[in-house]
């Protein structure tokens, strides 16, 4: 089926597929390995979801009440496991803990979309307007780092110092 989540084992060579996921969007891994975040739905009824890898359990970790039935999406883990960074179609970035406990909006901003951390955890990544930011994790100097590196992908970048 279409949009289902799989994942592959490079030491077992198989490819699996968690069934019970439909309409899963982007995605981040955890940084042990253990859970995969991930937007799910469709037409601007995205919600953010955890699942974990070994049990199959899916935590729900955001609803669309909670931002004026407004769908979040993007997630991306923090490279020390402690937060999960994402978008709403406000343009708000949002840093929640896996728990879903510790909300917290740290920018609003138009078009904000595409959370990324940095590799050191700092810094969150983002784009604005064709144009690539980086925000610190509370929110702090907003800098700019240059235009869009691609349209609409993911994207990854080292530390910022």
């Amino acid at each position: 089926d279409q949009n289902q989540l799989h994942y592959y084992d490079l030491k077992s060579k198989k490819d699996y597929t968690i069934y019970q996921i439909n309409d899963a969007g982007w995605l981040s891994w955890s940084p042990d390995n253990q859970k995969i975040v991930y937007d799910q739905g469709l037409g601007g009824k995205r919600t953010l979801k955890i699942v974990d890898i070994g049990t199959g359990e899916i935590q729900t970790l955001t609803t669309l009440w909670e931002f004026g039935f407004c769908e979040s999406w993007a997630p991306d883990w923090s490279p020390d496991g402690e937060w999960i960074a994402f978008n709403t179609c406000q343009g708000e970035l949002y840093i929640i803990a896996p728990n879903g406990k510790k909300l917290s909006k740290i920018r609003t901003a138009n078009e904000v979309y595409n959370p990324r951390w940095s590799i050191d955890g700092n810094w969150i990544l983002l784009l604005n307007d064709g144009k690539l930011l980086a925000a610190r994790k509370d929110g702090q100097d907003l800098i700019f780092l240059g235009d869009q590196p691609k349209r609409w992908g993911p994207f990854s970048i080292g530390s910022i110092h």
